[in-house]
Parts: structure tokens; sequence; C-alpha cells
């Protein structure tokens, strides 16, 4: 696990998912900057992401060790957008040295806890 992953790394009182969406989204977050430097996600993603993001994740990082180091890899801007009481939209930006790359997110409310449903790596 990565220092930025473990430094955002959802807490709850039942070992649950986070039932704040920043404190998930962060997670995330910091789980999307460790693929784009070629890691795997970590176990925890799994409480907090379904598996189409966690899939899709692991491809990002197994194509990231595959190319050459880009440089440092740095988040951008992050836009989050709250659609109503159980769904946020959040689109990131990260900005190698070389090139741009955005990223659709998408979490959902789902019995008081928030998951990440959907991410396009662009």
């Amino acid at each position: 696990m990565t220092d930025t992953a473990v430094r955002y790394l959802p807490r709850s009182r039942t070992g649950g998912r986070a039932s704040q969406p920043d404190v998930c989204l962060k997670f995330v977050v910091a789980c999307i900057v460790a693929a784009f430097h070629g890691r795997p996600p970590t176990q925890a993603l799994a409480r907090y992401a379904n598996d189409d993001v966690i899939l899709r994740l692991t491809q990002q990082a197994s194509v990231a060790r595959r190319l050459p180091r880009q440089g440092q890899v740095g988040q951008h801007s992050l836009r989050v957008s709250r659609i109503n009481e159980s769904v946020i939209e959040a689109v990131l930006i990260y900005k190698a040295t070389d090139r741009i790359r955005p990223v659709a997110l998408r979490m959902e409310r789902d019995r008081g806890s928030w998951c990440a449903c959907f991410i396009h790596l662009l």
C-alpha cells in the first residue's frame, strides 16, 4: 500500500465502507495515482469500489509498469458534482511531464455507505 493510500484510507467504526463521500473519494483518488505509477490497487479498495473499478485500475497499473517512466505524476485538478443525495460524479485531471490524463469517476451511496462504481481513464 502506498503512503498516499494509507494517508487517505477510510476509517469506519463498523469496518465497512466509508460513510462520508469525501473520505472515500480521497482514498479512490490515491489509488488512481498509485495505478498511474504502476502499482496495483490495494486490497482495501475492495471495500470502497466495485469489481469493475478494481479491474480497470489493475489494468492501468499493468500498462504503466510496461511503459518507460513518464516523470512525476501529480493531480492537476478535481471537480466534484453532487447529482443527488446518493450520487456524486468527479473528474480528475492528472498531469505528467509529457501528457495530461482525465479520469471520470462516479460514486454511489448504498445503505449509507459510499462506493466507487464507475471509473473511466481516458
